[in-house]
């Protein structure tokens, strides 16, 4: 599909991950062809995105990150999954429910944890909200207002978010 994640382990091409719609996520064995669903919980009440991210760790590619309207979280490739944040939307009922074509609104589209501090990772929604876990998702802190009070708008998608590849924080 247009715009799907793909990720390859760069320790080990062997294992490539990736999503279809809605955080139906895959991880393909090239060396034997096969697909397996690894998604983290197909429930009806996790809103994902059509095209919902898949990350994996830059300090550990067996570690890999998912979005819902929560923020899940691997230590094995994708066999397990936990939940390592809360609803990290806006949570609006007037808003999260099923858009047009059956396509849930309120949920995370762009994850980026941070190459220079295991356990930073950045969070985007696409109804404008911007998360920040310095502790592994042990508690997470909502930067919405500091980017609103520099001028960017507070409700609108957030397409990416990249954590820097300088500085930590």
């Amino acid at each position: 599909g247009d715009g799907m994640y793909n990720q390859v382990d760069p320790t080990d091409s062997r294992w490539v991950y990736n999503t279809r719609e809605l955080g139906n996520h895959g991880r393909l064995d090239q060396r034997t062809g096969q697909r397996t669903v690894i998604a983290p919980s197909r429930s009806p009440q996790h809103r994902y995105n059509w095209i919902a991210p898949i990350v994996l760790s830059p300090h550990n590619p067996q570690i890999i990150y998912a979005g819902a309207e929560l923020l899940y979280r691997s230590l094995n490739r994708g066999d397990t999954w936990e939940e390592i944040s809360g609803d990290l939307t806006t949570n609006d009922p007037a808003k999260c429910g099923v858009g047009s074509g059956n396509v849930p609104y309120c949920n995370i589209t762009s994850i980026s944890e941070s190459p220079v501090r295991a356990g930073t990772i950045w969070v985007g929604t696409d109804d404008g909200k911007v998360h920040v876990t310095r502790s592994h998702g042990g508690t997470w802190t909502e930067v919405t207002p500091a980017l609103v009070a520099t001028g960017a708008p507070g409700d609108r998608a957030v397409s990416r978010v990249f954590a820097s590849p300088h500085d930590a924080d």
